[in-house]
C-alpha cells in the first residue's frame, strides 16, 4: 500500500472533530433519536440473566447455499437496497416478531476506513451505530426496507459522534448485568476472497470465539456465491438449541419475505413445519370420551345409589351427611324450588356459611334445573345485592341465621334444611348444555362479571384431571376452597361423583394455619387443594406432611421453592392452572424434582393441556408464537363456559373464533385469557404474567380497574390507582396512589371501600400523591409510580418500645412488615399484615420465647403494646422462667384480661360448659373500644390444680379473683349457658357482701335447667316431654336437629377424651396447651356435678337474658328460661337469631353485642370506674 494512514494520524483528527460543527450536528442528531428515552429489547431467554454482567459465548450458524443466497440478493435488489440492508430489515422484523416490541436498538457496525480520506489507513477504527427501530408490523415488508434503507443511511451520514459519547450524553443509569443501550448487534462481512497479498498464498481462517459482548451478534459471511448466517450468543442467557430453532424460524421469515414482500409483516409465516406440528401437538389435549351427557347432580345420583350408606360429606367440627342423607334433603330442596316457580335455566343465589346445608343447597338447585350462584355472606351488603340482581335471582337458599343480611332482598328465601313440604310429581329432566353454576370475578369496570358454566364444562374437567388424580372411595378430600371459589368445584363434586368423602373446613380453621395444621393431622386426608399462601401458611406452622397425602396448587403462582418443600412432604404434588372461564383447570402438572429442573423462572411451570382442551400461544396479531418465545393464552375445547352474564359485548370481546371467516359455534371458539405464557422446549408452559390490570393475590383474581373505579367514587378522593407491589414476606399486597380532597384521610376511605369491596380488593397500603404520572397520552403512566415506602407506613403517634416484650416484637415486626419506624401503639393489620405474615410473626414468637400463643391473640391484641403485655403475662407465669413440657406457660389465673382502660364499669364474662373463654371473641370485638372486658376460665385446667366442687366454691374463687383488679366494683357480669348460673351465684354472694352488680346478663342460660350430659331428668312427665319435642324438632327440622345434636354429641365425646377443642359450630377454641389436655376431663366432670347439686334461690336483682331464637333443646318455659321466678327486680329479654351453639357468631355475635352495648352505656351513666 502506498501511503498508508497511521492510526496517530486519525486519532489527532478525530481529537480536532470535536470542537467542529460537524460533530455538533452528528451530536444533535443522536440526542434526538433518544430525545424520549431508550428501549431496551427483551428477548425471550432460556435462563434468568445473571446479576453481573457475563461474556460467555458460542455460536451456531446455518448455511445459504447459493440459490437461496442468489434468490435474497434478487429480491434485495427489486426492492431498490442492498443486500445488507435488506438482510439487516429482515432481522429487525424477525426481532420485532419474537419480542411483540416495535421500538427498539439494533447495533450495526461503521468503520472509519469509509470516511473521506481514510481509505488507506492501517487501524482498528470501527465504530457501533445503535440504529433505533420504531416500527409498524401492520405495513409491508418491502415498504419497511425503504425505512429501515432511510436509517441505515443517515446512521452512516451521522457516524462522527462516537458511541462512547453519546451513552456519556444521554446519561443512561447503567445495568450491571447487561450491555448499555446496545444489547442486540448486527454486520455483514466484507468477502475476503479477493484479499491479495502479493505473491504469498493466503488461506482465512476464523478463529473459534469463547465471548461474546452482546447478548445476540449475528454475522453474515459471505462465502463464494454461499453466504453463512452465524449467530453468537451468551451462554449464560441462551442455551445452543434454541438458537439452533431460531436460525431455522428466521430462515422461513425469509422464505415467506421472498414470497410475499407485500404481505403485512404481521402476517408473514414464521415457523417451519416441523416446528408448527410440534407446537399443534404441545397445545392438543387427550381426547377423551367422557359421559359430557349426563349432569353433575345425576353422576352424584348414580354414586349415592351405590354407596348410600357411605359419608359424604363431614364438617371438620362435627355435622356429617350419608349420601343418601345428601341425596334425599337435595331432593327435597329441589321440589320446594320448584314449587316457588324455580325453572330450568334460571339462577338460583346461594348464600350460606360453611356447613353441609351448602352441598344440600347446590345439589338441590341443580336438581331443580336451575343454576346456582354462589355468594359469600362475608361480602358486603352492596356487592351481595348487585350479585342478586345481576343474576336475576328471584329465589335464594339460606339459613335462618343469615335472613338479617337478606332484608332488602324482595324475592323468596328458602332455607337449605327445611325439611319436607310436599312433592310435585316430577323434577325437570337435566340437560348437560345448560347452566350449571355462574361464578363472579372481579370486573375492571367497577362491577363484578358472572361466568355462566355449564355442566358439560364442569364434568369435562373433573373426569379430565380424575385421569391423574385417580380418586375413588377410599380417598377422603379436604376442603378448604370457598364455595364462591370456583376451585371448591373438584371438591365438591369430584369427590361425591367418585364416592369418596369430603371434609369441609370450618370457616376458623381453614384460616389459622395452626388450627389447619392440627386438623389435618386429625383427620390424614389423602387429598387437599389449596392456593400456595395456603400451603406456605401450613407450611409456617409447622405442618410436616404425611406420606398419602396429594397436595394440589392452584389459584395463583406456584414458587418452586415452596413446591419442593410440599413434594418433599407428600405422596404426589400437581400444579393446575385455568381461568373461571374455561372452568376451573385447562393445564395440569405433575411437580417432580426433574420438572423443577427444567423450570426456567422462579415458579413451578403451569404444565400442558388437560384432555379435551386445545391451547393457542398467539402474538399480538394473532398468530403462533415460536417455542420459548412469550405470546398470549387462547384456550378451546369442552371446557370452554358460555361467556358473561348479561356482558354479550364483553363475551364478544374475549371469546372468539378460531377461523375470523367462521360462524362461532360454540366448538370454534377461543377465550383469549390476556395471561403471557410461552412453550418450554419440553411443551410444558411455563407462566410469565398478565397483559393487562389484572392479578392474582391469594388466589383470589382481581381487576385492579374495579377497585380503581369504586376509589375515584369516594368524596374522598380526587383520583386515585391501585397496583401491586411486595411487602416484607415477598407476597403480593395492593397499594393505593391517592390524591387526596382536602382534609381527606386514609381510614375514612378505607371505612369507604369496606362497605363496597371484599376484604381481599381492599388495598392495605397508601401512598399520598400531589399528581399522579401521565404519559404523552396524558394517561397515567403506572411504570413512573413510585414503589410505596413500606418503611414509613406508621400513622401512630410515636411511642418507643420500652420492655424488653415490646423491644423484640418491635424487631419482629421490622423485619416481617419491612417497617423501619415504629411505635409501639401501631396495629400490625394497618400496616399490612395479613395472614401469612401473621403466621410468621406467631412462629418468630415461638422461636425467640418459646411461647405458644393461639393465632387469635394477634387479632385481640394488635399492637405492639398490647402483643407485648401479654407476653409478659406468659414470661412471668413460671418461676426463673420455668417451662412446663417444653413450652413456657402462664402462671394459670381464672382472670383473663381481654381489653384494659376506659371509664366504663368492668364487664366479666364467665365461661360455659366449655371451660374456657375463646368463644367470646366474636362479641368483645363488637363491643366499644373503652369498655374494659374480663373473662373467667375455670380453675383446674393448669396442671397441679385441683378443680373446684360446687357452683358456690366457683363463685367466691372467681370474685376472690376480680377483687384483686376491682376491689371496690361495681361488677357487670355475664355467662354463657353454664356461666349463666356461674355468674348468677356470683351476683348473689357480691350483694350478699353489699356489693354493687348493676348488671346481670345470662346468655342462653336456663334456671336449672339439665344440660348435655346432666344425666337425671326428675321425673317421667318431665321425660315424655323432653322425648315429644325431640321428635317434634327432627320432623320438622331433621338436617338442623342433626347437625345440633352431632355437635353436642361430638362435644361430650371430645371431653370425655380429655381433648378441650370445643368444635361448636363456627367457634372453635384455636389451641390448648398440651400440658393441659389431660385435666380437661376432671374439670368438665366436676362442672357437672356442680351443677346437678346446685340450688337455685331468689335474689333481688334485674336479668337481662339474650336467648336463641331458634330453639333446639326442650324448654319447660321457652319464653323466660325459667329465671322470671328468680329475677325479682325484673327480667328483659332479648332474642337473638341463631341457636345455643351459634349464638356468637356473625352476625349474631354483632346483634348481641349491640343489645349488651346499649345496656351497658344504661348502666355506665353516673357509675365510678372499676378500680385497678
Amino acid at each position: 500500500m502506498k501511503n498508508p494512514k497511521q492510526l496517530s494520524v486519525y486519532a489527532q483528527e478525530q481529537s480536532a472533530l470535536r470542537q467542529s460543527s460537524l460533530f455538533a450536528e452528528n451530536e444533535k442528531y443522536w440526542l434526538g433519536q433518544f430525545a424520549d428515552g431508550v428501549p431496551v429489547l427483551h428477548l425471550p431467554a432460556d435462563y434468568s440473566r445473571p446479576p453481573v454482567k457475563t461474556y460467555g459465548g458460542a455460536v451456531e450458524k446455518i448455511s445459504f447455499d447459493a440459490a437461496f443466497t442468489k434468490q435474497l440478493r434478487a429480491v434485495a435488489a427489486r426492492q431498490g437496497t442492498t443486500f445488507y440492508v435488506f438482510m439487516l430489515a429482515a432481522y429487525q422484523a424477525y426481532l420485532s416478531r419474537i419480542t411483540g416490541q416495535d421500538d427498539f436498538v439494533v447495533g450495526i457496525a461503521a468503520a472509519g476506513h469509509n470516511l473521506p480520506g481514510n481509505q488507506h489507513l492501517v487501524a482498528h477504527a470501527i465504530g457501533l451505530l445503535p440504529v433505533r427501530v420504531q416500527m409498524d408490523d401492520g405495513v409491508s415488508f418491502q415498504k419497511y426496507v425503504k425505512y429501515v434503507r432511510g436509517r441505515v443511511l443517515d446512521a452512516f451520514d451521522h457516524q462522527q459522534f462516537t458511541y462512547g459519547s453519546l451513552v456519556k450524553k444521554l446519561k443512561i443509569e447503567r445495568s450491571a448485568n447487561r450491555n448499555t443501550l446496545v444489547s442486540v448487534a448486527f454486520n455483514l462481512d466484507s468477502p475476503l476472497d479477493h484479499l491479495f497479498f502479493g505473491d504469498l498464498t493466503a488461506t482465512t481462517r476464523a478463529i473459534p470465539r469463547h465471548y461474546e459482548t452482546f447478548d445476540t451478534f449475528i454475522n453474515l459471511k459471505p462465502v463464494g456465491d454461499k453466504v453463512d448466517f452465524e449467530w453468537n450468543f451468551n451462554t449464560d442467557i441462551f442455551n445452543k438449541e434454541t438458537i439452533r430453532l431460531r436460525l431455522h424460524e428466521f430462515k422461513q421469515f425469509l422464505q415467506a419475505i421472498m414470497a410475499e414482500a407485500d404481505k403485512p409483516i404481521a402476517r408473514l409465516r414464521l415457523l417451519p413445519d416441523f416446528e408448527s406440528q410440534q407446537i399443534a401437538a404441545f397445545g392438543q389435549g387427550d381426547k377423551m370420551d367422557f359421559p359430557l351427557h349426563l349432569c353433575l347432580h345425576q353422576l352424584f345420583e348414580q354414586q349415592a345409589a351405590k354407596t348410600p350408606a357411605k359419608v359424604a360429606v363431614q364438617m371438620t367440627n362435627g355435622a356429617r351427611l350419608t349420601y343418601r342423607e345428601l341425596d334425599e334433603r337435595a331432593t327435597d330442596l329441589a321440589h320446594r324450588l320448584v314449587q316457588e316457580g324455580v325453572q330450568p335455566d334460571t339462577f338460583v343465589g346461594l348464600f350460606l356459611d360453611r356447613s353441609p346445608d351448602i352441598l344440600i343447597g347446590l345439589y338441590g338447585i341443580l336438581k331443580a334445573g336451575a343454576a346456582y350462584v354462589p355468594i359469600d355472606p362475608r361480602n358486603p351488603q352492596e356487592r351481595i345485592r348487585f350479585l342478586l340482581n345481576d343474576a336475576g335471582c328471584r329465589v335464594v337458599v339460606t339459613e335462618k341465621a343469615l335472613l338479617n343480611q337478606l332484608s332488602f332482598f324482595d324475592g323468596k328465601t328458602l332455607l337449605a334444611t327445611a325439611g319436607r313440604n310436599g312433592r310435585p310429581r316430577q323434577l325437570p329432566a337435566g340437560r348437560a348444555d345448560r347452566p350449571a353454576y355462574v361464578i363472579y370475578t372481579s370486573g375492571s369496570t367497577g362491577t363484578p362479571k358472572g361466568v355462566v358454566v355449564r355442566h358439560e364444562n364442569a364434568v369435562n374437567t373433573l373426569f379430565a384431571i380424575n385421569r391423574l388424580l385417580k380418586i375413588s372411595g377410599d380417598d377422603k378430600v379436604y376442603s378448604v376452597s370457598s364455595f364462591a371459589f370456583d376451585m371448591s368445584i373438584p371438591d365438591y363434586f369430584l369427590t361425591l361423583i367418585t364416592g369418596a368423602t369430603l371434609l369441609l373446613a370450618d370457616e376458623k380453621t381453614k384460616k389459622d394455619g395452626f388450627a389447619l395444621r392440627t386438623s389435618l393431622e386429625h383427620f390424614q386426608p389423602t387429598i387437599m387443594q389449596a392456593t400456595p399462601t395456603t400451603w406456605q401458611i401450613l407450611l409456617l406452622s409447622g405442618w410436616q406432611g404425611h406420606a398419602r397425602l396429594t397436595a394440589i396448587a392452584g389459584g395463583e403462582g406456584f414458587p418452586k421453592e415452596l413446591a419442593a418443600q410440599l413434594a418433599d412432604r407428600c405422596k404426589k404434588v400437581f400444579n393446575g392452572y385455568g381461568p373461571t372461564e374455561t372452568t376451573i383447570y385447562a393445564t395440569w402438572q405433575e411437580v417432580t424434582p426433574e420438572h423443577l429442573n427444567r423450570c426456567p423462572g422462579e415458579y413451578v411451570a403451569i404444565g400442558s393441556p388437560i384432555a379435551n382442551v386445545q391451547l393457542h400461544i398467539l402474538d399480538k396479531n394473532q398468530q403462533p408464537v415460536p417455542i420459548g418465545v412469550p405470546g398470549e393464552l387462547y384456550i378451546g375445547g369442552n371446557g370452554l363456559s358460555s361467556g358473561y352474564l348479561n356482558r354479550p359485548d364483553l363475551t364478544a370481546q374475549r371469546f372468539l373464533p378460531k377461523d375470523q371467516n367462521s360462524l362461532t359455534p360454540n366448538s370454534n371458539l377461543l377465550y383469549r385469557t390476556g395471561d403471557l405464557v410461552r412453550y418450554l422446549p419440553t411443551g410444558e408452559i411455563e407462566f410469565l404474567g398478565r397483559l393487562d390490570d389484572q392479578v392474582k393475590i391469594r388466589g383470589y383474581r382481581i381487576e385492579l380497574g374495579e377497585i380503581e373505579a369504586v376509589m375515584n367514587q369516594s368524596p374522598l378522593v380526587e383520583q386515585a390507582v391501585v397496583a401491586v407491589c411486595e411487602d416484607a414476606t415477598g407476597s403480593p399486597r395492593l397499594a393505593g396512589y391517592v390524591v387526596w380532597q382536602e382534609g381527606a384521610d386514609r381510614e375514612g376511605l378505607r371505612a369507604f371501600l369496606k362497605e363496597k369491596l371484599p376484604g381481599y380488593m381492599v388495598p392495605a397500603i397508601y401512598v399520598d400523591m400531589d399528581a399522579l404520572p401521565t404519559n404523552t397520552s396524558l394517561k397515567v403512566d403506572r411504570k413512573a409510580l413510585p414503589r410505596p415506602d413500606l418503611s414509613q407506613l406508621s400513622t401512630a403517634e410515636k411511642e418507643a418500645p420500652v420492655t424488653k416484650g415490646e423491644k423484640l416484637l418491635t424487631n419482629i415486626w421490622k423485619e416481617l412488615l419491612g417497617v423501619e419506624e415504629l411505635s409501639v401503639q401501631d396495629d400490625f393489620f394497618e400496616l399490612g399484615g395479613h395472614s401469612l405474615a401473621a403466621v410468621q410473626l406467631m412462629a418468630r414468637i415461638r422461636e425467640s420465647t418459646g411461647i405458644k400463643l393461639p393465632l387469635t391473640t394477634l387479632f385481640q391484641h394488635s399492637t405492639i403494646k398490647k402483643l407485648a403485655g401479654q407476653l409478659n403475662g406468659y414470661n412471668n407465669s413460671q418461676p426463673n422462667g420455668q417451662t412446663t413440657n417444653g413450652k413456657a406457660g402462664p402462671p394459670f389465673s381464672s382472670l383473663v384480661c381481654i381489653r384494659e382502660g376506659g371509664s366504663r364499669p368492668p364487664l366479666y364474662l364467665v365461661h360455659g360448659g366449655g371451660l374456657h373463654v375463646l368463644f367470646y371473641q366474636n362479641l368483645v370485638k363488637h363491643l366499644p373500644e373503652d369498655q374494659p372486658i374480663y373473662a373467667l376460665q375455670a380453675k383446674g385446667l393448669n396442671e397441679g390444680e385441683e378443680p373446684l366442687d360446687t357452683i358456690e366454691e366457683m363463685a367466691a374463687h372467681y370474685i376472690s379473683e376480680i377483687k384483686k383488679q376491682n376491689p371496690h366494683g361495681p361488677y357487670c357480669l355475664a355467662g354463657y349457658s353454664l356461666g349463666g348460673l356461674i355468674a348468677w351465684e356470683m351476683a348473689a354472694q357480691l350483694k350478699a357482701d353489699n356489693r354493687e352488680v348493676p348488671l346481670l346478663a345470662l346468655f342462653d342460660a336456663v334456671a336449672k335447667y339439665e344440660w348435655a350430659g346432666s344425666g337425671n331428668t326428675g321425673n317421667l312427665k318431665k321425660k315424655m316431654k323432653k322425648l315429644g319435642f325431640n321428635v317434634g324438632l327432627l320432623l320438622k327440622d331433621p338436617a338442623r336437629a342433626i347437625e345440633y345434636k352431632s355437635a353436642v354429641l361430638k362435644m361430650q365425646f371430645q371431653h370425655l377424651k380429655g381433648q378441650l377443642r370445643m368444635a361448636w359450630h363456627n367457634n372453635k377454641t384455636n389451641e390448648i396447651e398440651e400440658g393441659t389436655i389431660p385435666f380437661g376431663k376432671a374439670v368438665y366432670q366436676k362442672c357437672m356435678q356442680a351443677y346437678d347439686k346446685y340450688v337455685l334461690k331468689p335474689l333481688h336483682i334485674h336479668v337481662d337474658l339474650f336467648k336463641a331464637k331458634e330453639q333446639m333443646f326442650y324448654l319447660h318455659d321457652p319464653e323466660h328460661y325459667g329465671w322470671d321466678q328468680f329475677a325479682l327486680l325484673g327480667l328483659t329479654v332479648h332474642e337473638i337469631e341463631g341457636n345455643h351453639l351459634t349464638l356468637f357468631n356473625d352476625p349474631h355475635g354483632r346483634q348481641v353485642a349491640e343489645a349488651l352495648k346499649r345496656r351497658l352505656m344504661e348502666i355506665g351513666v353516673g357509675l365510678p370506674a372499676g378500680g385497678k
